[in-house]
């Protein structure tokens, strides 16, 4: 008799995002987000994003602590827009979330879930 054991599902998930987001995607943005609030390493790719305003700020800041209650570590964001980065420094948010150039700074060769949001 042989005995199959189950591989542990990654500890890392990641929601990759694309478009322009704003206040008419926020609950669809707040819902993709979920997931991230119950695994050990969340990573946000919006290597792909072009616009953000300050609702979908406040979604992310709402997921930081929500985790940070939860006692997991800081989110990491891959961001390669420079409009983007700029937004995210100006308002410090390099002091919450971890900032990285491309999803695979990110990566660090762990296994990881794959999920997708997409702005209308």
């Amino acid at each position: 008799m042989s005995e199959t054991a189950a591989l542990p599902a990654p500890e890392t998930t990641v929601v990759v995002c694309t478009g322009a987001y704003d206040i008419a995607c926020r609950w669809q943005f707040r819902a993709d987000l979920e997931p991230l609030a119950h695994v050990p390493n969340a990573i946000l790719d919006f290597t792909d994003v072009t616009y953000v305003d300050s609702t979908i700020v406040g979604e992310l800041i709402r997921l930081h602590r929500i985790r940070a209650e939860a006692g997991y570590d800081g989110e990491t964001v891959a961001i390669h827009a420079p409009n983007i980065r700029k937004l995210f420094k100006l308002l410090q948010l390099n002091k919450v979330f971890r900032l990285v150039d491309a999803l695979n700074h990110a990566l660090d060769g762990r296994s990881v879930t794959l999920l997708y949001s997409s702005a209308p």
